[in-house]
């Protein structure tokens, strides 16, 4: 296996530079970051340029099935999505990015399920043990908004969590919890989901507080009706989702 090591201001231009070498896309890419370079006298440090190393990845058949599949049943349902499953530690992470979000996640979250029951249904067939994970990146949100019932005369129970503040002890605690999380993904080189429900509030401080670190980054995702942080290594210049918050 060929690897090939690059620096760039960011993950994803390293990367650009391993792919234009290798002649293949960013896509067919695997790589690692040694965290070393994050770290001086065990503490972390800001760095101008990542660097990188990366090799063409060996796609895993069933990983390379349940892509195909997903893709072929967002094709049937009308929806242009790009696609991307990850295989870590026995589980199916399936990414899925597109500007139809809404319609993918449907009302309450029931297109998804769906879409989730009938891919178990695809593994079990296939003699494939794995637990699966879908994520959904993206958002028609007009589309979202004209699916839901009117709701002018009651309060908008999103909008009252969105506005609700933490006190000064809880918010500090938790600008804490996404500081060390975002350390121990910059060590591990492995994402962080942060299972615990948080209001629109919460959520913003935990996208602020991570923004401010060099080489980590946090991402939005809706898991069934939950909305869900993920805290990940910079892999781009949009990975931060504070304003959609």
């Amino acid at each position: 296996m060929e690897k090939k090591t690059a620096t760039g201001q960011t993950v994803a231009e390293a990367l650009q530079k391993i792919a234009t070498e290798l002649e293949v896309s960013l896509t067919d890419l695997d790589y690692t970051i040694d965290t070393k370079q994050f770290l001086n006298n065990n503490q972390v440090v800001g760095r101008n340029e990542i660097t990188v190393q990366g090799w063409i990845k060996v796609v895993n058949p069933d990983v390379q099935d349940i892509q195909q599949w997903l893709n072929t049943t967002l094709t049937v349902l009308g929806i242009d999505a790009e696609v991307h499953v990850q295989l870590q530690n026995g589980t199916m992470h399936c990414n899925i990015s597109s500007e139809q979000g809404g319609q993918i996640i449907g009302r309450q979250g029931i297109t998804l399920r769906s879409i989730e029951v009938l891919l178990k249904e695809r593994l079990q067939k296939k003699n494939m043990e794995y637990n699966v994970h879908l994520h959904v990146a993206g958002d028609d949100k007009n589309k979202r908004r004209s699916d839901r019932p009117d709701r002018s005369d009651r309060p908008d129970r999103r909008s009252r969590d969105r506005g609700r503040k933490m006190d000064k002890r809880a918010e500090e605690e938790l600008k804490k919890l996404a500081k060390k999380l975002a350390h121990r993904v910059l060590k591990s080189g492995e994402s962080i989901v942060i299972e615990k429900e948080l209001n629109g509030y919460q959520r913003k401080t935990v996208h602020m507080t991570v923004q401010k670190l060099d080489g980590v980054g946090t991402e939005s995702f809706m898991d069934g009706e939950i909305k869900k942080i993920r805290i990940l290594l910079t892999e781009g210049e949009t990975q931060s989702s504070a304003e959609e918050e």
